[in-house]
């Protein structure tokens, strides 16, 4: 990428240039002034005699360049640069690098022996053209001028998202209490391996017939099944269930699924079934997504490099102890020179430890990038979701990312709906649509878990979990927009 060369030969005096002083000078790019007081406090100085018109004052001349190793960048990748001085002074001479979008960045150092001063910008810079403040403590304290246009998370990958965030949502799905009464369309069996919650669908057509795949227990921990039929009224559980587990897969102790599997997520890509899903690596906790793969939806093969989203391990954090509930969407780009050389991306949207929800990218679906920012959306105290929020399910339609999620926590779990137009800044219906229902319902403790599932016809199908008093069971409704 090209190099941004600033100045050629500054001397941090009162530079003359004909009629051009210090404070006021303009070549194409490069910006030259002078910060009274230093760094930014506004505070006057009240003398520059120590400079003289041939810039050779106390501090003597002094030349400086400087450059970014990029001047277009993602917002997730980092940018550094080198700051070199030359002259009196040159040596120990301190800078500061300030935003005019997000302000001072905590980028300070020193130059060394030489007059050379190496830094590197931090990532989740805000979406725009900065313009950059290099401050030099040099008498009165000078700065360079350098810009660098930062482009939304997704750029390196060939995705085009908008710098302004949504501004309302495109709709909002509506749904009436005979349908959110409406018996659930698979429910759990007696003295089966899931006879006591099934949770977490995720339905795809596959093979001239509907799967829905599903986390089931018969006591607490879960594990992955599949029922398939022509609709939704004629669906019947796989006999070979569960379809994921330590022993089909060959998980061993200590590895990221070995305790439990849950939350699919199920795509058709390049004709096979892709099945994401959560394992935990210990008897509590350890929460990992991975990816298995089929050539008929019911026998599964984990792909070689797993996890492919793991806890980072910081407990600062907000994914540092746990990942899961992964929601994933294959989109092609609009172009492949991009520096991921992708022509298509993955986005994962998954729920951390911490109960928020973050985003990564992937150019083959396997290898993910996260967000450099923490996480994308978080609940509301004060509001339905209390704060809580896990399990998000979006879908991509005509420009927009819409999003059902689960907010509130135990005991009152209910569905909420969120939009955004570039998948990382999202508004929120303020109330839950897919709300409980009075006791008895099978869905009267809670709702969560609504997969999205768009038909050719337009209809929309939220394939969601429901809870009653001792049993979780999955139920469907439908609208269009």
């Amino acid at each position: 990428m090209p190099m941004l060369s600033l100045v050629a030969a500054l001397s941090l005096g009162a530079l003359s240039l004909g009629a051009l002083s210090l404070g006021a000078l303009s070549l194409g790019a490069l910006s030259l002034g002078t910060l009274i007081g230093g760094c930014g406090d506004g505070k006057p100085t009240g003398d520059d005699s120590a400079f003289g018109v041939d810039g050779t004052g106390s501090a003597g001349p002094l030349q400086v360049d400087a450059a970014l190793d990029a001047t277009l960048t993602d917002q997730c990748r980092q940018v550094c640069g080198t700051i070199t001085a030359t002259g009196t002074g040159a040596h120990g001479l301190g800078y500061q690098i300030e935003s005019d979008l997000d302000g001072f960045l905590g980028v300070e150092g020193s130059l060394d022996d030489q007059g050379v001063g190496s830094f590197c910008l931090p990532t989740g810079l805000s979406a725009g053209v900065h313009q950059l403040a290099v401050h030099l403590d040099a008498g009165e304290r000078q700065y360079l001028m350098l810009s660098l246009d930062v482009r939304p998370f997704g750029w390196a990958y060939g995705l085009d998202k908008p710098q302004a965030p949504m501004a309302e949502l495109p709709w909002v799905p509506s749904f009436t209490a005979e349908q959110l009464q409406a018996d659930p369309v698979l429910v759990v069996h007696p003295d089966t391996w899931d006879s006591v919650s099934l949770l977490a669908p995720s339905a795809i057509l596959y093979g001239g017939q509907r799967l829905v795949y599903f986390g089931g227990t018969a006591d607490v921990d879960f594990q992955l099944g599949v029922a398939s039929g022509t609709g939704p009224g004629d669906l019947v559980e796989y006999a070979g269930n569960p379809i994921l587990t330590a022993a089909e897969t060959g998980a061993t102790k200590g590895d990221w699924d070995y305790y439990a599997q849950n939350t699919p997520e199920a795509m058709v890509v390049d004709g096979q079934v892709w099945l994401y899903y959560n394992g935990r690596s210990e008897t509590a906790g350890g929460l990992n997504i991975g990816l298995a793969t089929s050539s008929d939806g019911f026998h599964f093969t984990r792909v070689a490099d797993n996890p492919v989203l793991a806890p980072t391990g910081d407990e600062t954090d907000f994914d540092g102890v746990g990942v899961a509930h992964p929601s994933v969407l294959e989109r092609p780009v609009d172009f492949a020179d991009n520096e991921a050389l992708a022509t298509r991306v993955f986005e994962l949207w998954y729920a951390s430890g911490t109960l928020q929800i973050g985003y990564a990218i992937s150019a083959d679906g396997q290898h993910f990038e996260r967000y450099c920012d923490g996480a994308v959306f978080h609940g509301q105290s004060g509001t339905w979701d209390q704060g809580v929020t896990k399990a998000p399910e979006v879908a991509w339609q005509d420009g927009h990312y819409l999003m059902t999620y689960s907010g509130c926590g135990q005991g009152c779990y209910q569905v909420g709906w969120a939009g955004s137009d570039d998948g990382i800044r999202w508004i929120t219906a303020g109330a839950p649509v897919i709300p409980t229902q009075p006791a008895p319902a099978w869905n009267s403790y809670g709702t969560q878990e609504a997969f999205i599932e768009v038909g050719d016809d337009g209809t929309w199908s939220f394939w969601y979990a429901g809870t009653g008093d001792d049993h979780g069971e999955i139920g469907l409704l439908q609208d269009r927009p």
